[in-house]
């Protein structure tokens, strides 16, 4: 048994050498001349000649049969034809050399292109051509025998190559126009993505998931037609089908023997034609009458016809027909069998695209609940804008998307961006007279179905902002807090991409992404309150602390500096008493936005209390905080204000200190700093203390005092 199973194994191994060990040796026998004239041939010569003919026709059959690599299979071809060709035009002496090549090549590319019914035509037509090439040459009594074996061979190998191209030229059209048929079907199951787009599935899975939707319909509608051709007793019961514009194909049949798949039916052509072009049965009998009629046939013989058009979703969606070969002709209860038939089959094909469309709702709203329950959970912006623009592609499978929220100054502007609008366009304000401000302004959904056809041109969201090449645009608005609005803006290269029901969806869509867009928007709002000064809009004493001991961890471990600028209002009490409290907030908020202008964006401004501001630098050293805090005592003391008709200034005093140089711990920079903001008081106002000068001062008087004591002492 083991000894078999090694046989077999050792046979399976040495199979792919088999075919090149041959051709080696067909190539010893030519070129050690054992081919090289006819007439000395003895009978070893004609033996070898015969089963090398043999060997190479096998050869060549077996190549025409196999499937797989085409280019290893013509490789191979070609080296036999060539072995094969070499030996003819040997073995015929002197009539091969001159012509031989080139008449097999002109008979296999003419018998290639004419065909096998022609092939003996082509033969005489290669005889004479040899014959007349040997009257030509002079010879007066040719070398029949010879020219009969070179052109015998020329013909086996120019039929053979004929053969081999004519089948893989009908093969590969064959496949062709299947694979035409298949893709019409397939476009109805993919006309709406949607399922397949919050799947996550990729191109090729959607595509083959469409294709099984396609071959479970050609099951249930292969089941009719058979319960259907028992019904009216046919021979055959063919389905013509059209998925979309163009000419019929055979989608589905049920017969007692074979039929022609390749078939086409054009709508007002021949018999089925007509019933595809009125929308009418039709009964015919009568041989002469449906001699050729029926292509699915492929020409057979049929004596009766029964043919009803197929109407599935209020449009002419196939053809059914049924024929019998001989007996009685087709009744009108036949004929309504076949029509109660064809009703069937377009109730099957309705149901699946029924299913398809109820699937695809059941997704989506699936979908819009997930999506609702996520983000309720997120208060997010960044992530509640991502998961909003990642599912309204998937629900409408739109090119480009914004999401415009009011900014700032209440001006609307682009928050978010998908597809095909640039994210440079998020921040952009969104100009007046556009779409979305109209859609924000009149609080209600816009819908152009194409964007082309407008009597008048007006951008959705900007001459900058808007995508190009969009046919299709759909803008909903988004209620927010306190009675703003924002727009959820979606665009398509389709036109008319966004029907009635993709508009309902879509609007569900918003209103779930405007909760969610408000309730992150107020979270923001409250944290920014717990962190701000209410009056100035400065960071407040809370954030100022929590910052600072940041930026000295962060400074530390980057070896750097930063700067702690306290500063005081001088003689505020004063302001408060002679003009009143709302004129004293007025200059606070006066001095506080000069103090948040004045500063970069890594830095900070912060109200530490009462009129007493502070600044934190980073990575300001001695020198640049005495620079910026001088700039800002400056600058203040350039303000004006104004009360009971009277103009009147404010000046400032600034205490700094800086880290590592005074100090490394939070809590003694702000102390030092607090008492070189003192000392600028106590020294007359309006002016700036460093802590290091401060330290200098105390380190010079410890000095005094220890010379003093040395001396009392």
């Amino acid at each position: 048994m083991k000894r078999a199973r090694s046989s077999r194994d050792l046979l399976a191994q040495a199979r792919p050498l088999i075919r090149p060990a041959l051709y080696f040796l067909s190539l010893l026998l030519i070129a050690s001349g054992r081919f090289d004239h006819f007439a000395g041939y003895g009978a070893p010569h004609y033996v070898a000649l015969a089963g090398l003919l043999v060997v190479v026709l096998f050869e060549i059959m077996t190549l025409i049969d196999q499937q797989g690599d085409t280019r290893r299979r013509v490789m191979w071809l070609g080296a036999w034809t060539m072995a094969g060709m070499t030996v003819a035009t040997l073995a015929a002496g002197r009539h091969g050399p001159a012509l031989g090549p080139l008449s097999f090549i002109i008979f296999a590319v003419a018998a290639s292109s004419a065909g096998l019914r022609r092939g003996a035509m082509l033969w005489l037509m290669t005889m004479a051509l040899v014959a007349g090439h040997s009257a030509w040459a002079g010879r007066a009594d040719p070398d029949w025998p010879g020219a009969g074996i070179h052109g015998a061979y020329l013909a086996a190998f120019g039929l053979a190559m004929g053969l081999f191209v004519s089948l893989e030229r009908r093969s590969r059209q064959r496949a062709e126009r299947a694979l035409d048929d298949l893709k019409r079907d397939v476009s109805e199951f993919q006309r709406d993505d949607t399922v397949h787009r919050l799947s996550g599935l990729t191109d090729q899975g959607r595509k083959s998931e469409a294709v099984r939707s396609v071959f479970a319909l050609d099951e249930a509608f292969h089941a009719a037609l058979e319960a259907g051709r028992e019904a009216v007793e046919a021979d055959a019961l063919a389905l013509y089908w059209r998925a979309a514009d163009g000419p019929f194909h055979l989608r589905e049949v049920s017969a007692s023997d074979e039929i022609n798949a390749e078939a086409r039916v054009a709508a007002g052509s021949g018999l089925l034609g007509w019933v595809a072009a009125e929308e009418t049965a039709l009964r015919v009998s009568g041989p002469e009458r449906l001699k050729g009629a029926l292509p699915y046939r492929g020409g057979a013989a049929v004596e009766h016809l029964v043919a009803v058009p197929v109407l599935s979703q209020g449009r002419l969606a196939g053809v059914l027909a049924a024929d019998r070969k001989d007996g009685n002709g087709f009744s009108a209860a036949d004929e309504k069998l076949m029509n109660l038939l064809a009703d069937k089959v377009a109730d099957v094909h309705s149901h699946a695209l029924l299913m398809k469309l109820v699937e695809s709702e059941a997704a989506q709203f699936k979908s819009l609940a997930e999506l609702s329950h996520r983000l309720s959970q997120s208060l997010d912006l960044a992530e509640i804008f991502a998961a909003v623009l990642r599912m309204s592609q998937a629900i409408t499978g739109h090119d480009a998307a914004a999401i415009v929220l009011p900014g700032d100054d209440g001006a609307p502007v682009v928050a978010a961006a998908g597809g095909d609008i640039v994210k440079s366009a998020e921040g952009q304000a969104v100009v007046e007279g556009t779409l979305a401000g109209w859609v924000i302004a009149q609080k209600q959904y816009l819908s152009i179905p194409d964007l082309a056809e407008r009597t008048r041109k007006t951008w959705a969201l900007g001459q900058r902002l808007d995508p190009s090449g969009m046919k299709s645009a759909l803008i909903h608005p988004l209620p927010l807090k306190h009675s703003a609005q924002g727009a959820l803006a979606l665009f398509s290269r389709e036109p008319d991409a966004f029907g009635r029901y993709m508009v309902r969806v879509s609007g569900i869509l918003a209103d779930i992404a405007a909760v969610a867009i408000h309730n992150a928007l107020l979270y923001r709002e409250m944290e920014q309150r717990a962190v701000t000064d209410g009056l100035t809009g400065l960071y407040n004493h809370r954030w100022f602390q929590g910052r600072l001991t940041d930026e000295i961890e962060r400074a530390g471990r980057l070896g750097t500096r930063l700067a702690v600028v306290l500063s005081d209002i001088d003689h505020f009490k004063k302001i408060n008493d002679a003009y009143g409290h709302p004129v004293g907030d007025e200059v606070l908020k006066g001095v506080a936005a000069l103090l948040c202008s004045s500063v970069r964006k890594v830095d900070s401004a912060a109200r530490y209390g009462g009129e007493e501001f502070a600044l934190i630098l980073v990575g300001a050293g001695e020198k640049g905080a005495r620079e910026l805090a001088e700039r800002v005592r400056k600058n203040v003391a350039k303000l004006r204000f104004h009360a009971d008709g009277k103009e009147f200034k404010v000046s400032l005093s600034l205490g700094v200190a800086v880290y590592p140089d005074d100090a490394t711990e939070k809590e003694s920079l702000i102390e030092l700093s607090d008492q070189a903001l003192y000392r600028a008081k106590e020294s007359g106002r309006n002016r700036t203390v460093m802590a290091a000068a401060l330290n200098s001062e105390i380190k010079e008087n410890r000095q005094g005092a220890k010379s003093v004591k040395k001396e009392i002492f």
